[in-house]
């Protein structure tokens, strides 16, 4: 049986943020499902959808909760919060 990832990358094309943010997660080998927007006003009350705080691409979730953006996500890779939360 396949699982779905524990995070998933709401992205948007020619997004530089959203690259480092995947290879960050692909360099500690962190499975995540990447979900893509489009780079427009119905993309971004998607974002506001998955956290009324969201104005940015991309927005990175763990288990449903968002973390905000690539500098939260490295934050937390920083600190060695990051493996604790996707185990």
């Amino acid at each position: 049986m396949i699982h779905d990832p524990k995070v998933v990358v709401y992205s948007t094309d020619h997004c530089a943020l959203c690259e480092r943010a995947k290879r960050l997660l692909e360099a500690r080998g962190v499975a995540y499902r990447e979900v893509l927007l489009p780079r427009t006003a119905e993309g971004r009350a998607l974002l506001h959808e998955i956290d009324p705080r969201a104005r940015t691409f991309p927005q990175v979730v763990i288990e449903g909760r968002s973390i905000g953006g690539f500098r939260e996500l490295r934050a937390l890779d920083e600190t060695g919060r990051l493996m604790e939360r996707v185990k």
